[in-house]
Parts: structure tokens; sequence; C-alpha cells
């Protein structure tokens, strides 16, 4: 299915009854909440759904994607290759009650008059599977000079523990 053949917002129930699943090959340009961290090109993401209703007659969402996007490297400030992959586990809620009762191992998905919003719950996916700090493999980034603090070349001299010695030198200056 094509994601322009996915009317939004969608109705997940006539999918979560007939166990529908989906392979969309979306465009990481087409999420807009995330478009600024992202560098052209901008590669196709796979996304995997399946669409079902547990023993507890919840609509489910299982799904996982992966692909490769082109973040900002924080070195560098040059395009770095990301390659991204996350699985989730989604029930679909009309209330917070309904979130309550919700097994454990699902996340609360709100439905907005029985509809879901795939697209936006997908980029939500997508913006918690990103590093929190993107870079180059040390040797691969264009950075001109950078060193950890273990590789630092001028070591601070290091001064004697002595934290009573300047107490010392002032009452040997008041006693003369």
């Amino acid at each position: 299915m094509q994601p322009t053949e996915i009317q939004q917002p969608l109705n997940p129930w006539p999918l979560c009854t007939a166990n529908t699943s989906l392979n969309l090959q979306l465009n990481a340009q087409l999420f807009t909440r995330a478009e600024d961290l992202f560098f052209a090109p901008f590669n196709e993401l796979s996304f995997n759904l399946q669409f079902s209703q547990n023993e507890a007659k919840q609509l489910v969402v299982t799904g996982s994607f992966e692909g490769e996007v082109n973040l900002e490297c924080q070195r560098c400030l040059k395009p770095v290759a990301v390659n991204l992959f996350n699985e989730f586990s989604w029930g679909l809620v009309t209330s917070d009650q309904a979130a309550a009762n919700l097994a454990r191992y699902l996340e609360p998905v709100s439905l907005e008059n029985n509809r879901l919003n795939l697209f936006a719950a997908l980029e939500d996916e997508l913006l918690l599977s990103l590093p929190l700090v993107a870079y180059h493999e040390q040797g691969a980034c264009q950075a001109k000079s950078y060193q950890s603090a273990t590789e630092a070349t001028n070591p601070v001299e290091e001064k004697p523990n002595k934290p009573f010695l300047v107490l010392h030198q002032l009452k040997k200056g008041t006693s003369k």
C-alpha cells in the first residue's frame, strides 16, 4: 500500500478486526516536525505495521521501522548517515481510563474521534529513535581537530594538596 492510498486520519477499527498488515516506504521529508533535523538527500524509511486485537479486544498496532537518515555531525556540522531501527507496540485508546487498562507492554496512542493520525504516531517513534548526539566515527570526521579529555597534550600542573598553606603563610606574616 502506498502512503497516498492511506486516508488520514485513519480508521483503525476495520484494520484491527481484519488483522491487517501494512508495509510502507516513507520519505523522511514527509515528517514535518523532524525535517529540520535531517539533511538531504532524504532517504526512505521502511515501516512494517500489524493491526490486531488482543485477548481483551483492545486495538493493538505492533510494528518496526528501519532506514538511514542524514543528521548533522556535532563535531564538524556536516551530514552524517545514521542507521535507525525501532520496534514498537501501541494500544489504541480513546480515553485516559482505557490507557490505564492497557497491558504494560503496550504504549498508549490516543485516537481522536475514533481516528488514528498514523503519520504523526510514526513520526513520534522516529523522533524517539534518533540518537541524542550524532557524529562521524573517529578519523572520519572533517572537524579540524578535537581532543578528548584523555588526549589532552598539556596536562594541568598538579599543586600540592595543602589546604591550610595559605593560612599558615598569613599567620607567619602577622606574627612579625
